[in-house]
């Protein structure tokens, strides 16, 4: 039924996979150009594929300003910076879909005063303007105005001997682990092993980070 609804556009979606691969690494002279092509064969090719997914930067290329869909979902969001928030710009409806408890952007590179200006300068009446820096992630700026939370706790990845020390360390034991430990070829995951040594400045344990590299190479 699918491939009958979207062969109206099969013209158009074979143009923009063909001009896909003209662009290649996009650094030849015609790129800028093909890039622009690109967009306005999808644009009527969108419709030939129900769900379109890809990497937030093949979606900036891809899509311009005008395209719609009816949903957006943005996986991995606590991991996206501010400029996620164009590709929310492309849905009637968007979900985001995170955790707090991974590591954040930190705007490698990024110019903080200039930053600062672009936020006295756009966002005086955005609420929390100074968050809008980079380093807060598309995950957390969404918090501010999501209507509602849904917290997935059934956890199917690694076996409960993994995930044990991330769920009681950062989940507060609200994880169910479901996979089953004898689903791995693993005999043992976690090795206890003891190391004589103390702090010596702040946090420091040098005996400890000399023991761990030993066993890294061994």
């Amino acid at each position: 039924h699918q491939a009958i609804a979207a062969e109206p556009y099969r013209p158009h979606l074979v143009g923009w996979q063909q001009t896909q691969t003209r662009i290649g690494k996009g650094t030849g002279k015609l790129a800028p150009e093909l890039r622009l092509k690109a967009q306005q064969q999808l644009k009527l090719a969108q419709y030939a594929v129900p769900v379109w997914i890809m990497p937030l930067a093949e979606v900036f290329r891809s899509f311009d300003i005008d395209s719609q869909f009816d949903v957006v979902i943005v996986d991995e969001a606590s991991q996206v910076d501010i400029k996620g928030l164009l590709a929310t710009y492309l849905g009637k409806k968007v979900v985001i879909v995170g955790d707090d408890e991974q590591v954040s952007p930190d705007a490698v590179g990024t110019d903080s005063e200039f930053a600062r200006r672009l936020q006295h300068q756009y966002l005086s009446d955005i609420p929390n303007s100074h968050l809008y820096d980079g380093q807060t992630s598309l995950y957390d700026l969404t918090k501010q105005v999501a209507r509602g939370q849904l917290c997935l706790r059934e956890h199917f990845r690694c076996v409960p001997a993994i995930i044990g020390f991330s769920n009681q360390l950062s989940y507060q034991g609200q994880i169910k682990a479901l996979r089953e430990p004898a689903s791995s070829h693993l005999l043992t995951h976690v090795v206890p092993y003891r190391v004589q040594g103390e702090r010596s400045v702040g946090k420091t344990n040098v005996q400890e980070a000399q023991a761990i590299v030993h066993l890294v190479q061994a």
